[in-house]
């Protein structure tokens, strides 16, 4: 039987430098300006997220001609697309609700909070934080791929389909590495930001949010998100019924996978953008 495996991500893993690209971007981090448009520019490439995956789930949830059981005779019982697809949406739940707080707090909410937080920290105003938060254009370009790697907005075949899995894969995957290397890096090199983080709370319409809880929530959940994906991936490929076969799916699932270790690449090697600090002001 097709399965993926942790080392068939190895190699994809080794040739990408996204990570070692984020890392050197805010080592090279020196002014307040700088650091809020990094964050500014991370928060915003990560805010179409859940989205798209909520968009591959239901490509895949609506395709019970593609995902069937081997074992079930009976072709009303013999559907498993959205078994295949609640693998994939399990990422989207905590991207709409995260399910560690009381009230209903999106991601999106709490990156916002995040970034409220650490500019209000640094005495940036409005009109700064607008200045500095401006989409580079790798990061548009990071959006616009983002977009297509997960088949929002297009005719998904057989092979987006599962090349979206892969990319979903590399997703959750690389996240992980992601946001570790953001908390080690602010916790090491601005721990009174980061005190100050943990003892506030910022809000955001009628709902009052911990600002530093976006960071440090991703750097245990992308690890269950990534293993669901995983169980998903095995699914998917348990029960093709497609005319290629699992073990081209399988190759799909692997460019899939590759195609996001590019994309995050390329956007994170152009992270760190040259900012005027007269042009921007502090308040």
């Amino acid at each position: 039987m097709q399965r993926i495996e942790r080392s068939d991500l190895e190699a994809p893993l080794r040739e990408g430098a996204g990570h070692q690209a984020l890392t050197a971007a805010l080592r090279r981090i020196r002014t307040g300006e700088e650091l809020v448009a990094v964050l500014g520019s991370f928060i915003h490439f990560n805010s179409i997220f859940g989205g798209c995956v909520a968009n591959l789930a239901g490509e895949l949830a609506v395709r019970q001609d593609l995902f069937r059981s081997r074992e079930e005779t009976v072709a009303m019982l013999a559907d498993r697309s959205v078994e295949v697809a609640a693998a994939v949406f399990f990422a989207a739940v905590d991207e709409f609700d995260d399910r560690v707080t009381r009230h209903r707090d999106t991601h999106r909410s709490l990156a916002q909070a995040t970034l409220k937080g650490v500019a209000a920290y640094l005495g940036f105003d409005d009109a700064a934080l607008n200045t500095l938060t401006q989409p580079s254009p790798a990061l548009l370009e990071a959006l616009r791929n983002v977009r297509e790697g997960y088949g929002v907005n297009q005719f998904v075949s057989d092979e987006a389909l599962f090349r979206g899995i892969g990319f979903h894969l590399g997703s959750e995957l690389l996240a992980d590495a992601e946001f570790n290397a953001w908390n080690h890096f602010l916790r090491t090199e601005h721990a009174p930001l980061v005190a100050h983080l943990e003892a506030i709370r910022v809000r955001i319409d009628d709902t009052e949010h911990a600002p530093y809880f976006w960071i440090k929530v991703h750097t245990s959940v992308e690890v269950d998100h990534f293993d669901s994906a995983v169980r998903g991936a095995d699914l998917a490929l348990s029960t093709y019924a497609g005319a290629a076969g699992p073990a081209v799916a399988r190759g799909w699932i692997l460019e899939g996978f590759r195609r996001f270790a590019e994309v995050q690449t390329a956007y994170l090697t152009q992270l760190l953008p040259s900012v005027d600090p007269a042009a921007a002001g502090a308040a």
